[in-house]
C-alpha cells in the first residue's frame, strides 16, 4: 500500500498560492487498472469481508476514485465499506459527496473522521464548467488555478489571467493540457452581495442569447465569502489596442466590421429579447469606455457589467454621457481644466467640448479622402449630440455602421469584377449582376435615403445577418482575387461555384417578395445583353437560371426566324391525326392520336391567313413551325402558366393553320375533358359564395402580369389578352370556382416577335377582343405598331374583370358599347368601376389596375424597351405581389404553381 501512497503523492500539483491538489485525471490514470489489486488486497488483510468484495470495486469504478486516494493516504482502505453503507441506497456515485462536513465524517467513520476531512481537500479541487448556476465553495477548498496573473485592477473588483489543468475544467473539452480564463474576484464592500447578484444576474441572460460581441461568461463562485466571476479570456482591451503603434486613423475593413459587432452587442443590452422564455427587457451598460471592451481575434466585445442594468421594457432607459477615453494625441487635444483638475471629457459643462469638435474637422477636412471616415465622423457628431432626443438609438447606429463597413466591402468587389469582366463570359456577368441588384436592394450602393435601408434593416436579426454577410461578401471577394488568371475564362471553375452558391445565400436572406422583384430585374439585364455590343450568348451559360434561360431562348429563336431557313417542317401533322373534334369558342377541342406520343386531349386554336400573307406563305410557314420547335424543345409549361404548341396542321376550309396545344394529363386525369374560360366563369359564379377565394384571384392576376412581363422580356408580343383566352378546367362544373390554379394562357396565334422589322397583320376582327385593345391602336391600327403599353391595357381591363368579378361588356349598356368611343369606353370605366375596386381588392390591385388602363403614354422608340418594362414592373407586378399571398408551399411563386394549403392572407 505504501508504493501507491507514494504515488499519490506524487501526483500533487501547486496552486498559484502554494497549495496543493491532485489533479482528476492523473489519479485515475494511476487508480483504474489497480482498484481490484487494492481490493483483494484489502481482503486478504482481513479488513473487507470477501463478499464485499465486488460492491467495493463496482463502487469505486463507478465513481469512487477520490474517497479511494484518500483512504490510501490514510492506509484505510477496509473503511470504504463504510462510505459505500452510507449511501442509503441512492444512486450516486461515492466521489459526488465530496467535500464532506466534519458531521457527515464523524457519523461514517466515527473516531477516524478528522483525518479524512484534513485529506480530503486536496482531493475535492473543482472542476469547472460552463454554469450559470452559482457555486458557494468552502472556505478551505483549493482552486486548481495554476497560475493566477493580475491584469487589472478597478474599483470594485480585481481581474486575473487564470491557468486551469484541462482535467479541471469541461470549458474547451478534456483533450486539451490546460486552458486560460479570466477570473474577475469582487472586492469587499457594504453592497457586496447586491452588486455580485446584479452583475450575476445579467451576465447570465445574457449568455443564453450567445452574442458573439457580448463576452462569454463560464461561471460564478464564492469561497471565503469573495465572490468571483469566470469569463473568456481576450488579447487585451481598446484603451491598449489604440495606443499600439500599428493603429491607423483611417479605419480599414476590420476596425469597421469590429465596430458593428460592438454596436450590435450593445443593441442586444438595449433592446434584450429571450424568445424561448418570453423575457424582454431595456438596458444600459452604463460605464462604457475602451478600457472595458476586450479585443479578440479582429472583435471588439463588450465587458464589466458591473453598474450594468437590464429593466423591464415599460420601465424605460435614460442615462447622462459619462466621461471617455482615447487615443494619446486625442486624450491630450481634448484635455479641459475644471475645479476638479484636468477632465478629458467629450462635452464640457453641458455643451460640446470646442476640441472635440475641432478634432473631428481635422479629420475630416485634412485627412485622406474616404468615404468610410467621413461616415464614422457624421455618426460620431449624432452621437455626440446633448440632448437625447437628438442622439441616435443603438438600431440607427448598428444600420450606419453595417451600411460602412459592407460598403467598403462590396466596392472592393465591385472593383475586382470590372477587372474579371476584361476576361470572364457570361456565366460571371450574371453574377455580376446579381451581386449588384442584391446591393441595391439592401442599400449598399448608398443611393437609398438611410430610412429606407433602416427599413429593411429592422426585419433581421443583426449579429446573424452581419456574420452571415460578412463571411459571403469576404468569400466572394477571396474567390474573384484568387482566381488565376488562366481560369478567367473558365465560368465553371471551383472559385466560380463558390461566388455563385455566396451570391445565392445572399439573396435568399430576403423575403420571397423581394426575391421575386430582384429575380425580374436580373432577366430584365440579362435579356438586355444582347442589345448591346456583347458576344453572343450561349445558353449553357444560363443553365443556373431557368427562367431567364428560357426567356434568352425564345428571344435569340425570334431574332433568327428571318434568317433561319428550315428544310423541314416536322411539326406539321396531318388532320387525320385530330379526333373527336368538337368546336368550342372558335377553337376546336379534340384528341391527338399523333405516331410514337401518347394519345391526349387537346385546343386548336387558328391562325387565319388572308391577303396580308399573299406572297409570304414560306414565311408564315417558317414562323409557325420554328415557333413550335422552340416552345416544344423549351417545355414552357412548366415554367409559365400557358399551353404549348406542340404541333400545327392545315385547315384549307378555314384558311387558317391550326396550332395544337395538347393538354397535360394533370390537368384532365380522366376521359371527360371539362374546360370553361374567365368569361364562363364569371357569368357562372356571379353570386359570391360560388366565386374563387380572393387570394386566389389576387394569385391569378400577379400570375398574368408576371407572365405577360416575361414574354415581352423574350421580344414577343401577345396581343390577345382577354378573358375568352384565359382557361380552366375544373373537375366538374359545379366546382368551378376551386379551379382557379388550373389556370392556363392562350390566344398566341395573333402574337409575334416585337422586333421592328417582324412582318405583321394588324388587328383580328374577333369582336370580343376589341374592347380590351388600346384605344390607340383600335384607332389608328394601320399606322401604329403593336407594342408592349398595348398589351398592358388589355391585362388592365382583364385585372378589372377579376376584380370587380364583372365582364367589361356587362358593366355598360350594349347599345352604349357600340357607340362609344374606346377612348370613352376607357374614361367610363375609370370613373365608374375602377374607382370601386379600392373598397373591394385593396388601394395596391386598383393602382395596378389604372397603370394598366392610362399607361405610360409612350410613342413608338421613345423610351427603350427596359424602361418600359420597369414601369411595368413597378407600378403592377410589385403592388400585385403585396396584394396577395404567396409563400413557399401556397399557390404560384415564381412562375410554377405549388401545391399546399391557401393562405387567408389578402
Amino acid at each position: 500500500m505504501s508504493y501507491y501512497k507514494e504515488k499519490i503523492i506524487g501526483l500533487q500539483v501547486p496552486n498559484w498560492k502554494g497549495k496543493h491538489f491532485i489533479p482528476i485525471s492523473s489519479l485515475h490514470l494511476l487508480l483504474q487498472d489497480q482498484v481490484q489489486q487494492i481490493i483483494e488486497g484489502a481482503v486478504q488483510n482481513g479488513g473487507i469481508p470477501v463478499y464485499q468484495k465486488e460492491e467495493a470495486i463496482q463502487a469505486v469504478v463507478r465513481g469512487g476514485y477520490r474517497i479511494l486516494g484518500i483512504l490510501i493516504l490514510m492506509e484505510k482502505v477496509p473503511m470504504l465499506t463504510k462510505f459505500v453503507g452510507a449511501d442509503g441506497l441512492i444512486d450516486k456515485s461515492l466521489d459526488s459527496g465530496l467535500p464532506y462536513t466534519e458531521n457527515e465524517l464523524e457519523h461514517i467513520l466515527g473516531d477516524n473522521y478528522r483525518e479524512f476531512f484534513d485529506h480530503q481537500w486536496s482531493f475535492s479541487a473543482p472542476i469547472f464548467e460552463r454554469s450559470l448556476l452559482h457555486r458557494n465553495l468552502h472556505k478551505r477548498t483549493v482552486l486548481p488555478f495554476t497560475t493566477m496573473t493580475p491584469i487589472g485592477d478597478g474599483g470594485f473588483a480585481n481581474v486575473f489571467r487564470v491557468t486551469v489543468p484541462g482535467s479541471h475544467q469541461r470549458i474547451e473539452g478534456r483533450n486539451v493540457t490546460t486552458i486560460q480564463v479570466v477570473r474577475k474576484e469582487l472586492k469587499p464592500s457594504p453592497t457586496l452581495n447586491q452588486d455580485f447578484d446584479n452583475e450575476h444576474h445579467i451576465i447570465s441572460l445574457l449568455r443564453i442569447i450567445k452574442h458573439p460581441n457580448i463576452v462569454l461568461f463560464h461561471s460564478a463562485f464564492t469561497i471565503d465569502g469573495v465572490p468571483s466571476l469566470l469569463f473568456e479570456p481576450a488579447e487585451c482591451n481598446l484603451k491598449d489596442f489604440l495606443r499600439q503603434d500599428h493603429f491607423a486613423v483611417t479605419p480599414g475593413q476590420g476596425m469597421l466590421d469590429a465596430f458593428f459587432g460592438l454596436s450590435s452587442g450593445l443593441r442586444e443590452i438595449h433592446n434584450y429579447n429571450f424568445k424561448d422564455g418570453n423575457l424582454r427587457f431595456i438596458g444600459c451598460h452604463y460605464d462604457l469606455h475602451p478600457g472595458n471592451v476586450l479585443v479578440k481575434d479582429g472583435n471588439f466585445i463588450l465587458s464589466d457589467f458591473g453598474i450594468s442594468r437590464l429593466k423591464h421594457e415599460a420601465q424605460g432607459s435614460r442615462s447622462e454621457f459619462k466621461a471617455a477615453t482615447g487615443v494619446c494625441e486625442f486624450d491630450r487635444e481634448r484635455a479641459t481644466k475644471s475645479i476638479f483638475g484636468t477632465l478629458k471629457t467629450l462635452h464640457d459643462n453641458g455643451e460640446p467640448n470646442e476640441k472635440v469638435k475641432k478634432w473631428l474637422r481635422r479629420l475630416q477636412d485634412h485627412g485622406p479622402a474616404n468615404e468610410a471616415v467621413d461616415g464614422l465622423i457624421d455618426l460620431v457628431r449624432d452621437m455626440l449630440a446633448i440632448q437625447q432626443c437628438d442622439r441616435p438609438e443603438i438600431l440607427e447606429v448598428s444600420e450606419r455602421l453595417f451600411h460602412i463597413a459592407e460598403r467598403m466591402r462590396y466596392a472592393r468587389i465591385s472593383k475586382a469584377f470590372v477587372s474579371l469582366f476584361l476576361h470572364s463570359d457570361t456565366a460571371m456577368r450574371i453574377e455580376r449582376d446579381r451581386i449588384e441588384i442584391w446591393a441595391d436592394e439592401v442599400g449598399l450602393d448608398n443611393t437609398r435615403r438611410r430610412e429606407e435601408r433602416l427599413a429593411w434593416f429592422l426585419t433581421l436579426r443583426l449579429d446573424v445577418l452581419f456574420e452571415r454577410i460578412h463571411a459571403l461578401l469576404q468569400g466572394i471577394e477571396e474567390n474573384i482575387l484568387d482566381l488565376p488568371e488562366t481560369q478567367k475564362q473558365k465560368a465553371y471553375s471551383s472559385e466560380y461555384y463558390t461566388v455563385r452558391k455566396n451570391v445565392d445565400e445572399l439573396w435568399q436572406l430576403l423575403s420571397a417578395e423581394t426575391v421575386g422583384r430582384m429575380t425580374r430585374r436580373l432577366e430584365t439585364l440579362i435579356l438586355g445583353y444582347e442589345d448591346t455590343q456583347e458576344p453572343h450568348i450561349d445558353l449553357k451559360d444560363l443553365a443556373s437560371y431557368p427562367r431567364p434561360q428560357l426567356l434568352l431562348g425564345i428571344k435569340q429563336a425570334l431574332s433568327a426566324l428571318e434568317e433561319h431557313q428550315s428544310q423541314t417542317s416536322e411539326n406539321l401533322i396531318r388532320q387525320s391525326l385530330l379526333k373527336d373534334r368538337r368546336e368550342w369558342n372558335n377553337k376546336l377541342l379534340i384528341r391527338t392520336e399523333v405516331p410514337s406520343q401518347e394519345t391526349s386531349f387537346a385546343i386548336v386554336e387558328f391562325l387565319r391567313y388572308d391577303d396580308h400573307w399573299l406572297d409570304r406563305s414560306d414565311k408564315l410557314i417558317l414562323r409557325i413551325s420554328n415557333l413550335i420547335s422552340l416552345w416544344t424543345t423549351m417545355n414552357l409549361q412548366d415554367s409559365f402558366p400557358v399551353l404549348q404548341c406542340r404541333w400545327f396542321c392545315h385547315f384549307p376550309e378555314r384558311q387558317a393553320y391550326g396550332l395544337v396545344l395538347p393538354i397535360p394529363h394533370a390537368l384532365v386525369p380522366g376521359d371527360d375533358l371539362q374546360v370553361t374560360t374567365l368569361a364562363e366563369m364569371i357569368k357562372s359564379t356571379a353570386k359570391r359564395l360560388k366565386r374563387p377565394n380572393l387570394d386566389e384571384i389576387f394569385m391569378l392576376a400577379f400570375n398574368l402580369a408576371t407572365t405577360l412581363a416575361s414574354f415581352h422580356k423574350a421580344h414577343w408580343l401577345h396581343k390577345g389578352i382577354s378573358a375568352d383566352n384565359v382557361l380552366f378546367f375544373p373537375k366538374g362544373m359545379d366546382a368551378l370556382g376551386k379551379s382557379v390554379s388550373s389556370a392556363r394562357l392562350v390566344g398566341f396565334s395573333d402574337g409575334r416577335e416585337s422586333a421592328e422589322g417582324a412582318f405583321t397583320v394588324g388587328p383580328s376582327e374577333d369582336e370580343l377582343l376589341k374592347l380590351y385593345r388600346h384605344p390607340e391602336y383600335r384607332r389608328d391600327a394601320g399606322n401604329v405598331r403593336y407594342r408592349e403599353e398595348f398589351d398592358y391595357y388589355s391585362l388592365g381591363m382583364l385585372l378589372l374583370e377579376l376584380g370587380r368579378w364583372k365582364l367589361i361588356r356587362t358593366m355598360v349598356k350594349q347599345d352604349q358599347l357600340e357607340t362609344l368611343s374606346a377612348e370613352a369606353l376607357r374614361g367610363r370605366l375609370l370613373e365608374k368601376e375602377v374607382s370601386q375596386l379600392g373598397s373591394l381588392m385593396g388601394v395596391l390591385y386598383q393602382n395596378a389596375v389604372t397603370s394598366c388602363l392610362e399607361g405610360p403614354h409612350m410613342g413608338e422608340g421613345e423610351q427603350k424597351k427596359w424602361q418600359v418594362w420597369n414601369k411595368f414592373e413597378t407600378e403592377v407586378i410589385q403592388p400585385l405581389s403585396r396584394c396577395k399571398a404567396i409563400c413557399p408551399g401556397s399557390g404560384f411563386l415564381f412562375g410554377r404553381w405549388t401545391s399546399g394549403n391557401r393562405s387567408d392572407r389578402s
